[in-house]
């Protein structure tokens, strides 16, 4: 009997799926926190709030590589390269940022100036460990060092190599975050938010080399890597380890990410004609949030925290509905500003 098997470039293909479902699952994880923090002790968001948490934030880094790895063959222009990317993410965070950032410090807390450039410029996410909207400081460091990670897979000589340059990169970034919660504490815990999330990236970019050669895997090979995340995250989550748990759990995501398109295969092929619409369907809203991705996640985490530090806290169901109703509405406009501004600057 033939093995089935499983295309890598399906990640390619469904990467717009894969966003949209991250950011719900972002989205989700901050309720759950939100609920948990304020002595919640609904099993099902308990849950959730344990197995899955900030995963998603791990998976759109590895979406992110594996899709810079196609631009990048498309187009090996440094300069046109870093001026395509940070014009994507800069423009929209400085239009949230500035008027976010200006009325928590220079308002709200009263923090001043210098606190506002610091705090927009990303200085207090090291110094303080300040993760109001980080992810968008991450995704500068990814871009500053995907050439070098690039280079790092495109050179080895076949697999095995590629796999082994990869490792070599995760090991020396687990080491870094050990000898920095070591020696450094209080720089480990404001950065390794920021730090433990750099290797689902650069696995992105492997991922998107694979992808981009057209390789395949057996099916069976996903379904262990499923049985074995569940394994992991059920077994670490007996051990108070920050380092492994990141690990584990972005592990644990990747794997639901692999059966999702498994499902989705199956129910596009399938001749059922129910299953084909619930393709289209499921497809068609999943590639919509993750189409807005990043505007949604912007707009949420600040609207967000706008509404908790104003009392307005958002694990009640009442004011999350408002909240999301606001963040998706400010998305669509922010994505529509963001076109505006790019296409006027012509980049």
């Amino acid at each position: 009997m033939k093995k089935k098997e499983f295309l890598i470039n399906n990640l390619s293909r469904y990467r717009g799926v894969l966003m949209g479902v991250q950011i719900i699952l972002i989205v989700v994880f901050h309720f759950t926190e939100d609920y948990v923090n304020s002595g919640g002790d609904a099993r099902s968001v308990y849950l959730f709030y344990k197995y899955i948490r900030s995963s998603g934030v791990d998976i759109f880094l590895l979406l992110s590589g594996l899709g810079l790895y196609y631009s990048w063959k498309r187009n090996s222009d440094l300069m046109a390269f870093y001026r395509k990317r940070f014009a994507r993410i800069l423009i929209p965070y400085f239009i949230v940022a500035i008027p976010a950032w200006g009325w928590r410090d220079l308002i709200f807390e009263k923090a001043g100036v210098i606190q506002f450039f610091k705090d927009i410029t990303f200085v207090s996410l090291f110094e303080e460990g300040q993760t109001w909207i980080w992810y968008i400081g991450i995704c500068i460091i990814c871009y500053l060092m995907f050439p070098y990670v690039y280079e790092v897979v495109e050179k080895a000589t076949d697999t095995i190599a590629e796999q082994m340059n990869v490792l070599h990169l995760t090991v020396a970034i687990t080491l870094l975050v050990v000898m920095l919660q070591l020696y450094c504490n209080e720089l480990y815990l404001n950065t390794s938010i920021l730090l433990l999330r750099l290797p689902m990236f650069i696995i992105g970019c492997l991922l998107g080399k694979a992808s981009y050669e057209n390789r395949r895997i057996s099916e069976s090979k996903i379904w262990c890597m499923f049985f074995l995340s569940v394994i992991l995250s059920w077994r670490f989550q007996l051990v108070d380890t920050k380092i492994m748990r990141f690990y584990v759990l972005a592990f644990f995501n990747m794997s639901l990410c692999l059966i999702l398109i498994l499902v989705l295969n199956y129910m596009e092929e399938t001749k059922n004609k129910i299953l084909c619409l619930g393709h289209r369907f499921v497809c068609g809203v999943t590639e919509w949030f993750g189409k807005y991705s990043l505007e949604i996640y912007m707009c949420h985490v600040v609207v967000r925290k706008i509404m908790n530090l104003n009392g307005f806290v958002t694990y009640k169901i009442l004011n999350e509905c408002i909240m999301l109703g606001i963040s998706f509405t400010l998305a669509i406009l922010l994505k529509k500003m963001t076109g505006g501004i790019r296409k006027f600057c012509g980049c």
